[in-house]
């Protein structure tokens, strides 16, 4: 069976350890809801709270891949819990336009990739005249940024457990392959708030 992603619309700031225990999970004073912790449940379990009536609000452990701790024996784990990503479409559609032709050439490039350790889900490019193009990354983390001047960049990842600046200055003068790039991320971050299915948007 396929993994089940989700998004986390709207995660807040309330923390988990000033929550009162109930059970595995925690009650939250602010809004009145008890709080799932996802670590204590199986894929099953949460892929059924998926379908409630009520989104559930959820402490989801996030690891840099941007898979989410579960209760599953990972040996016999069928299918995981992924966070996809949390950008609008905007940046989807940021990935496949370009800018319009020139007048002034040449124009350059600059790809890359990110380590296989590394989750994020866009990066941006930002010159040093201020303008910035966000892509959006896919599951093999390439990244590329076309129709480019001769000039300076600084290049930024974000996502759920990152927003890191691997390369701060970029001096581009043609085509640039910048390799694979590490950055830095934590072992988990942990995201509290309601959840839903990533696709919620796309059904029908």
């Amino acid at each position: 069976m396929s993994d089940v992603k989700i998004n986390f619309p709207e995660p807040c700031g309330e923390k988990w350890d000033d929550m009162a225990p109930v059970g595995c999970n925690r009650l939250c004073d602010t809004c009145d809801r008890v709080i799932l912790d996802l670590a204590k449940m199986t894929v099953d379990e949460i892929d059924a709270a998926l379908d409630a009536p009520i989104a559930p609000c959820v402490r989801a452990s996030v690891d840099a891949r941007g898979v989410v701790r579960t209760a599953d024996v990972l040996s016999r784990r069928p299918r995981r819990i992924v966070a996809a990503v949390g950008a609008s479409a905007s940046f989807a559609l940021a990935a496949c336009q370009s800018i319009g032709p020139s007048a002034v050439p040449p124009r350059y490039e600059i790809t890359g990739n990110l380590a296989g350790s590394a989750y994020a889900y866009r990066a941006t490019l930002t010159s040093d005249a201020g303008k910035s193009q966000t892509i959006r990354l896919w599951g093999s983390q390439k990244f590329r940024f076309g129709n480019l001047k001769a000039g300076t960049y600084s290049l930024t990842f974000q996502g759920i457990c990152v927003d890191s600046t691997p390369m701060d200055k970029i001096s581009l003068t043609g085509d640039l392959n910048l390799g694979e790039l590490t950055i830095d991320s934590q072992e988990d971050c942990i995201i509290i708030g309601v959840i839903q299915r990533a696709d919620i948007g796309n059904a029908g």
